[in-house]
């Protein structure tokens, strides 16, 4: 009675045993008996959920107990409670099914990293080590996701991660309140920082010994997002790109995707200014 959960012991009196297993426990319950009436054990896994309707799963094991002539005279019926056991495993099936849905879409990131960079038409050398920066970018905002299982990132952890990878921390400040993205737009922030942060080492702000980089954020209502990346005392004037690479495309077309909402570039003197808006909410799909 306690460990069906059974207050009123009237309410089963006269109630066959294998009527209280469900679907195809019902079955092999009632073959179960049919074996042991016959001389014969057996063994199965039914659900047979307690009379206050909480789920139970057991590991039943039948078998007949023998008189003085060696002829079945009554059954014995032991119950193991694996109603943990199954729940882990129902657990460990989403989780392989999530983590199998999510490397999928890595996979698909670093499929398009390697894709654009190689139509770039850079020089092989050049483009294995875009390839690799990329792909490590990737890799520091993953390392950020583990720690919360992929439930969230911290976008200041990524920022420093992506960016101290390329960059002194000292020239950089890093200031917004606590934002937590989920796993796609952690993984599209880290590649839009990767390359803000290149560019910036290369020919902006960064490329000097006196400039400096300023990310910012703000959440304001209902999750909405105002994202910065003001450079300062880079090389004046900063000119515009002639054609739109692997950098570019990322900033204003895949990015911005991710976060429902838009973004821009302004090639100043002293260095660019990089602005996302949208919403820290996943897109609807």
């Amino acid at each position: 009675m306690r460990v069906m959960e059974v207050s009123d012991f009237n309410a089963i009196a006269g109630c066959p045993w294998p009527d209280f297993w469900k679907d195809e426990g019902n079955e092999e319950a009632r073959a179960a008996v049919e074996k042991a009436a016959l001389g014969q054990s057996s063994r199965f896994l039914g659900k047979a959920d307690t009379l206050r309707g909480n789920p139970k799963w057991w590991d039943v094991q039948v078998s007949p107990i023998f008189d003085e002539a060696g002829k079945p005279k009554a059954i014995l019926s032991v119950s193991r409670d694996i109603t943990e056991m199954k729940r882990a495993e129902q657990q460990a099936a989403l989780l392989s099914q999530e983590m199998n849905h999510r490397m999928r879409n890595v996979l698909a990131l670093v499929q398009a990293i390697i894709g654009q960079t190689l139509r770039d038409e850079t020089p092989a050398a050049t483009a294995r080590t875009k390839i690799l920066d990329r792909i490590a970018a990737l890799g520091k905002a993953q390392d950020v996701l583990t720690q919360s299982k992929w439930a969230a990132a911290s976008l200041a952890k990524i920022a420093e991660g992506v960016v101290g990878y390329h960059s002194e921390l000292s020239r950089v400040t890093i200031a917004g309140p606590e934002l937590n993205l989920d796993s796609q737009q952690a993984l599209a922030m880290a590649l839009a920082l990767h390359e803000l942060t290149v560019n910036a080492v290369k020919h902006g702000a960064l490329f000097t010994g006196a400039g400096r980089v300023d990310i910012a954020w703000t959440i304001a209502d209902y999750g909405a997002l105002d994202f910065t990346w003001t450079e300062h005392g880079g090389p004046s004037p900063e000119t515009q790109p002639s054609r739109q690479g692997f950098g570019s495309t990322l900033l204003t077309r895949a990015v911005p995707a991710y976060f429902a909402g838009t973004t821009g570039l302004d090639f100043r003197p002293g260095g660019l200014l990089f602005r996302l808006t949208g919403t820290t909410a996943p897109p609807a799909q």
